[in-house]
């Protein structure tokens, strides 16, 4: 009984210190209104966080009534020349209209739940990275662009995606963020917000010095990415030979990124060393990409930003 009253006389104790400590803390007029400021702070997040969660539910309504065994494609906004700045973007679009896969563009969700673009939504399902989206479709719609290729091309020309997607990306991406500050990619796009014209090349100069040094490809100087890119520019010419195609006498899934890099330098990143190797020192590469477009993209010029007649 009597260890009951002390703890009910501290319960007390501590209780009246709590108000105390409370009362004396809204007397503060600083304090006051800092509690005032945090609270108006928490109220419109959870009011912004409302909205967005609707949005997003009406947006995926919008994507499941798109119908069964439709693609949603989310991705970047196009450009003034080129359909998108993304050549991932361009690897999964090139490939479902080389499949005959139906699609419509989502361009309000361009990054998925892991932050990756292009993502896709297919009967209700969210597919992530341009490689997994491309294996998940062939094998969801048969897709066979891949099957008069021998056992040994397809290696090689495996072999060439890697190559584009985990070393020749960065160096793209080191040279439009980094060394040129996105001032001559900046006259190729049209941002859809002010913010992002005018906050965009900043966030992403100081992201992409951080990503690149991670990466491995920021240690290097602009000359060496140079050579990288030449390097890599020479391969692909040799490969192409005197083909039409990387697959021969008609596209295959390999294509797809080729055209998606090559794609960056003819229209994207002009005035760049990489316009220059593709356009000048290896013009097999600039006509491949220029069959490419016609033979993937009759409706091209409609895709842009803006539209051309």
């Amino acid at each position: 009984m009597c260890v009951r009253v002390c703890v009910s006389r501290r319960i007390v104790k501590m209780n009246i210190s709590v108000n105390d400590s409370l009362e004396t803390l809204w007397s503060n007029e600083w304090a006051r209104r800092s509690i005032v400021i945090c609270i108006g702070f928490g109220v419109i997040i959870c009011v912004r966080k409302f909205f967005q969660n609707r949005k997003r539910a009406k947006l995926r309504a919008d994507w499941n009534a798109a119908g069964k065994d439709v693609v949603v494609l989310h991705q970047f906004w196009r450009g003034k020349y080129c359909p998108n700045m993304s050549p991932y973007v361009l690897k999964v679009e090139c490939f479902m209209r080389l499949a005959g896969i139906k699609y419509i563009t989502d361009t309000q969700e361009p990054f998925g739940a892991r932050g990756l673009c292009p993502w896709i939504t297919l009967n209700g399902e969210d597919i992530e990275d341009s490689q997994h989206i491309v294996e998940r479709l062939t094998e969801q719609f048969n897709v066979k662009l891949d099957d008069h290729l021998t056992p040994e091309r397809k290696a090689t020309l495996e072999a060439i995606r890697i190559m584009l997607e985990e070393h020749m990306f960065w160096i793209l991406f080191m040279y439009r963020y980094y060394h040129t500050n996105c001032k001559v990619f900046k006259k190729t796009q049209v941002f859809p917000t002010w913010f992002l014209h005018y906050y965009f090349p900043i966030f992403i100069y100081y992201y992409s010095q951080k990503r690149g040094r991670a990466q491995g490809i920021a240690r290097h100087t602009f000359a060496e990415q140079v050579k990288m890119t030449e390097k890599n520019m020479e391969i692909l010419n040799t490969l192409l030979g005197e083909g039409q195609y990387f697959g021969g006498d008609k596209p295959c899934s390999t294509d797809c990124i080729v055209f998606g890099f090559l794609a960056q330098g003819m229209w994207n990143d002009t005035d760049s060393p990489f316009e220059t190797l593709i356009k000048v020192t290896y013009p097999k590469l600039a006509a491949y990409s220029i069959r490419m477009k016609e033979h993937i993209y009759p409706d091209w010029k409609k895709l842009l930003n803006p539209p051309q007649e």
